[in-house]
């Protein structure tokens, strides 16, 4: 006989797994054994299920958790971010390779987020890293996103990821600074087959405020590079506007709370970028206290940069 809290744990194991496809990957977010799970649901289980309900209830605490604390807007039409959005749909439209490049949280991922949203059969966007940073690791993990086959060799791979791509495709690459110059030269090289075959194909470099000089030198060895970039776009936390603070954050109104908006201004400007804004205002509403002077204090005690 379960308890009633328990029995309401299990409520919310059925809900769970109903809005993940099944029991077995319920069990695998709750971090129990599958047919653990099964005999609990069915009040069958023979132990003794005390530690299991433990493991249940610290996860539903987490999610409880998260749902009540304070969520940042998804993507509002930014200064930035709409002026990156329209690099994006040119670089689409002309085939070739563009650079996005500026400081850090402006909102340049959440521009390629909602463009591949807004496109999403052929746009591709894939994020990397430094593991990533030479050809083949960056042609597997392309071939992965756009499901084509992964051959063993180089030049195999090349060429599936060629049969998947298709004319008036963009292939857009996220923290692409981390890539090397030979494996951006890859890259043109797509844009290159097909812009051969009359046909477009566009490349997107998404990075920080080095990326363009890393990838348009004269001195680079890549000069073949530089001159088939279309469109280089460097976006930087000054340009951040009154107007994109108020749009993000639209509990703060302008002429009421016009100290709280200039205070996350100054914020955004800074290299924290808004980024630092949303995790200021997050940090606030966990203090309870979202008011321009919450606003100070917590950035006090968190060590934001004002």
């Amino acid at each position: 006989m379960y308890t009633e809290e328990q029995e309401a744990l299990l409520v919310k194991c059925r809900e769970l797994a109903d809005k993940v496809g099944g029991q077995n990957k319920a069990a695998e977010l709750l971090g129990v054994n599958a047919g653990a799970l099964s005999q609990i649901l069915a009040h069958t289980y023979a132990a003794n299920p005390a530690r299991q309900f433990e493991k249940i209830a610290a996860y539903f605490a987490v999610k409880d958790d998260s749902a009540r604390s304070w969520k940042a807007v998804d993507y509002v039409d930014t200064y930035i971010s709409t002026a990156a959005y329209d690099v994006l749909r040119l670089c689409q439209a002309r085939g070739g390779i563009s650079i996005i490049c500026g400081d850090a949280g402006i909102g340049k991922t959440k521009a390629v987020e909602k463009y591949v949203k807004d496109h999403p059969t052929n746009a591709v966007m894939v994020t990397v890293n430094e593991c990533f940073a030479r050809s083949k690791s960056l042609l597997g993990l392309i071939a992965d996103t756009i499901g084509a086959p992964h051959e063993k060799s180089m030049d195999g791979l090349w060429r599936s990821i060629v049969g998947k791509l298709s004319d008036g495709m963009i292939l857009i690459i996220d923290e692409s600074q981390n890539l090397s110059m030979k494996t951006v030269d890859m890259l043109r090289s797509f844009s290159d087959y097909f812009e051969a075959r009359g046909q477009t194909v566009g490349i997107c470099l998404v990075g920080n405020a080095e990326t363009a000089g890393k990838f348009g030198s004269r001195a680079s060895a890549l000069a073949q590079v530089k001159n088939r970039t279309k469109y280089t776009a460097t976006f930087v936390s000054a340009k951040i506007q009154y107007s994109d603070i108020v749009k993000l954050f639209p509990n703060y109104r302008p002429g009421t709370d016009d100290m709280a908006i200039d205070f996350l201004l100054r914020i955004a400007r800074t290299d924290q970028g808004i980024r630092g804004c949303v995790n200021l205002v997050s940090s606030a509403h966990g203090n309870e206290d979202t008011s321009y002077e919450g606003l100070v204090e917590t950035a006090k005690k968190g060590g934001f940069l004002i």
